[in-house]
C-alpha cells in the first residue's frame, strides 16, 4: 500500500509535484507504522503532506492515500464538494494518464435520459450534477480511472443490437472496478457510496441492469430476481475460472445475459435508456461507432 501510494504520487510529477515520493519518504511511512501509527495516517504524514503545500495537490493525494486504505473513507470527513483541478489530479493520480478535465456542455439528447460523463484518451468531461456532489464525482474518477486502466477503447461493436451492447457494457463497467478495487480496496467504498436509488422489482432494462450492477459490486445486497441472482453467480464463476483479465469471457458472458433479456422478452425503449449509475460514464470510450447513449 506504500509502494501504491508513492506509485500514484509519482504520476503527478507533470501537475508540479515535483519529485514525487522517494525511498526516503516511504522508509519514513515505513517507521511511522511501526511504531503504531495507522497506515494510512503514515501516508498522509510521511508522503502527502510532505511532498506539496498547494491545497489542490494536497488535496488530490490525500484522496489517493484513502483509496488504497479500505476503511479510509471512514476515517476522513470529506464534506467539500472536491474542485475541478483537485479531481484532475487524482484522476491522474489513480490512472498514471495526464488527462484534461472539463465540465460537460450541453444536455442529455433524450428528454428522459440523464447525462452521463464522456471519456476520451485525452478527455474526460462529467456532468455538473456530478461536479457538484463529492459522492459521485470520487465515484466518477475512479471509474474512468479503471476504464483507462483495464478496458480496450474502440472495441468493435459487430452485430450487438441495443441491449447486447447496454448489457456488454454493463459487465465491462463491473469488471474493470473489480480490477480497480483489487490494486485500490478504498475505492469500493467510493462505488458503493454511489450506486443509484432504483426500484428493487423494476422489471424493465434500466431497472435490471442497476440491480445487477448492485449485485455484482455488493456482496450484502440481496435480490430475489432469477436473472440478477443467475448473473452475480455466473459473473463469480467467471472471474474465479478465468480472472478478471479476460475479457473476452466477461464478453461471452454478457452475451449470455442479454440472451436471456431477450428470451424474457424484455424491451429496450432507447428513449428510456440512460447509464444507471450517474458516476458511470456514457461508454463511447468503450465502441467504435461513437458515443452511445444506452444503460450499462
Amino acid at each position: 500500500q506504500l509502494v501504491g501510494v508513492a506509485q500514484g504520487s509519482r504520476a503527478l510529477r507533470q501537475q508540479g509535484l515535483g519529485a514525487g515520493s522517494c525511498t526516503r519518504l516511504l522508509v519514513y511511512a515505513g517507521s511511522l507504522t511501526r511504531g503504531r501509527v495507522a497506515r494510512r495516517g503514515s501516508c498522509e504524514m510521511a508522503l502527502a503532506r510532505a511532498l506539496t503545500d498547494d491545497p489542490d495537490l494536497g488535496a488530490a493525494l490525500g484522496q489517493l492515500v484513502d483509496a488504497h486504505f479500505p476503511w479510509a473513507a471512514m476515517c476522513r470527513a470529506d464534506a467539500d464538494t472536491p474542485t475541478l483541478a483537485v479531481l484532475g489530479l487524482l484522476l491522474g493520480g489513480l490512472s498514471r494518464r495526464t488527462l484534461t478535465l472539463q465540465t460537460l456542455a450541453g444536455t442529455s439528447p433524450s428528454p428522459s435520459a440523464a447525462p452521463r460523463a464522456v471519456l476520451s484518451t485525452t478527455h474526460l468531461l462529467l456532468p455538473a450534477v456530478v461536479m457538484q456532489d463529492a459522492t459521485l464525482a470520487r465515484a466518477a474518477i475512479a471509474h474512468a480511472a479503471a476504464h483507462l486502466l483495464y478496458s480496450s477503447q474502440a472495441q468493435s461493436a459487430g452485430t450487438l443490437k441495443p441491449l447486447g451492447l447496454a448489457v456488454a457494457s454493463m459487465v465491462e463497467d463491473a469488471r474493470v472496478e473489480a480490477l480497480l478495487m483489487q490494486r485500490l480496496p478504498g475505492v469500493r467504498r467510493w462505488f458503493l457510496q454511489a450506486q443509484p436509488a432504483h426500484d428493487p422489482h423494476g422489471l424493465d432494462v434500466p431497472s435490471l441492469l442497476a440491480r445487477l450492477g448492485r449485485a455484482l459490486l455488493d456482496g450484502h445486497y440481496a435480490d430475489g430476481n432469477h436473472w440478477v441472482h443467475k448473473g452475480r453467480t455466473l459473473f463469480a464463476a467467471t472471474r474465479h475460472d478465468h480472472g478478471l483479465a479476460d475479457h473476452a469471457a466477461f464478453r461471452r458472458l454478457a452475451s449470455i445475459f442479454a440472451n436471456d433479456l431477450g428470451q424474457m422478452r424484455v424491451r429496450l425503449d432507447p428513449q428510456q435508456c440512460v447509464v444507471p449509475a450517474a458516476y458511470r460514464d456514457d461508454h463511447s470510450y468503450l465502441w467504435q461507432h461513437g458515443a452511445t447513449h444506452c444503460c450499462g
